[in-house]
């Protein structure tokens, strides 16, 4: 059942998931002069800051930057997490260490 949950997608899949997610700013600087820098190795655009020359894909500056888990199971935690459900349901229907969910939560709020 946990892998059924929790199919991983593709790396295509995910570089879709976020290409549908738009920038119009820079995540650094706030900057709008930006500009296509073509993709990532998951097919995710990339922009580049013409401000601070930074370039950033649409992860930067929000809960998904440095994951290294798959998106389906951070969106599983974020659906799990405003359920209301607690901390030892969570860490024990995921089989999750300790140390994970402190982690993540503080990384959402």
């Amino acid at each position: 059942m946990y892998r059924y949950r929790h199919s991983p997608l593709s790396a295509k899949q995910e570089g879709a998931f976020f290409n549908g997610y738009v920038r119009d700013s820079c995540p650094f600087c706030g900057s709008a002069r930006i500009g296509g820098c073509g993709t990532d190795g998951n097919g995710a655009r990339r922009w580049r800051c013409h401000g601070c020359g930074r370039t950033f894909t649409p992860m930067d500056g929000t809960i998904f930057q440095g994951h290294r888990l798959p998106v389906s199971e951070r969106c599983e935690f974020l659906v799990q997490t405003f359920s209301f459900e607690s901390m030892n349901g969570l860490m024990r229907e995921e089989c999750r260490p300790k140390t994970t969910l402190p982690y993540w939560i503080a990384k959402l709020f």
